[in-house]
């Protein structure tokens, strides 16, 4: 049985910072050009840049030392005691594939569906709802893992999501929409950036993080959803 943990969280901090750095670059460069009206050959050269820049991070990442220091537990269902073949790989990978474009094609329609009932932006709705439903079940994992003092994985699998989140799905949207944002994108994305700015700072100048240094981070969350709800809705 595990022992009740301490509030501090023990992290490798250059796997944190390299994370951090690296999303703060990204999604400034992304906000920056939303702030921008270029044209499309610009925006398809920001576009491949920042997938480029995505790449980079990727290399970095896997000829860093990758010693995190936390195993991780074998997986709980195993079909199969030895390697699967090759085919059933590809053939589960082609369906996942399927399932999340078919969902996300359903998803994205029941968001403008839901942001013309309410008579607000279909940005709007998707800066609230679609967070919750895409980003929430994934985290259970960090919750499991810091349950379990895996305190790098856990803040990992949400850092490395942030890169990859202002990279890729941000180069599409440059590529085959305008980029315009409005008000409310642009106050949601000042907020993320003042957090990651917090959470690298900590990281730099404290090299410690505690479990109110992240709750202070996420205090900003409340004060975006204060400002739709009491100004835009």
């Amino acid at each position: 049985m595990l022992k009740k943990r301490t509030f501090e969280v023990t992290v490798n901090e250059p796997v944190m910072r390299r994370d951090t750095s690296h999303f703060l670059i990204a999604y400034a460069v992304a906000m920056g050009t939303g702030m921008l009206n270029l044209g499309e050959a610009a925006r398809i050269g920001v576009a491949v840049a920042l997938m480029v820049f995505y790449g980079y991070y990727v290399w970095e990442t896997l000829h860093s030392e990758g010693d995190l220091g936390e195993d991780t537990k074998p997986l709980y269902f195993h079909r199969q005691a030895v390697m699967p073949h090759r085919h059933r790989i590809f053939l589960q990978m082609l369906a996942a594939i399927a399932g999340i474009v078919i969902g996300a094609s359903v998803f994205v329609r029941e968001v403008q569906i839901v942001s013309t009932s309410l008579g607000v932006s279909a940005l709007l709705v998707s800066l609230l709802i679609t967070p919750i439903a895409t980003e929430l079940p994934e985290k259970f994992n960090s919750v499991i893992w810091i349950r379990q003092r895996k305190d790098t994985l856990a803040l990992g699998n949400i850092t490395g999501a942030m890169v990859f989140q202002s990279t890729f799905p941000v180069s599409i949207g440059l590529i085959f929409t305008t980029w315009q944002l409005d008000e409310v994108g642009l106050v949601s994305g000042l907020l993320a950036l003042v957090s990651g700015v917090y959470f690298y700072a900590t990281l730099r100048f404290r090299h410690r993080l505690h479990w109110w240094s992240l709750l202070l981070a996420g205090v900003l969350y409340g004060v975006y959803l204060f400002y739709v709800f009491g100004f835009k809705v």
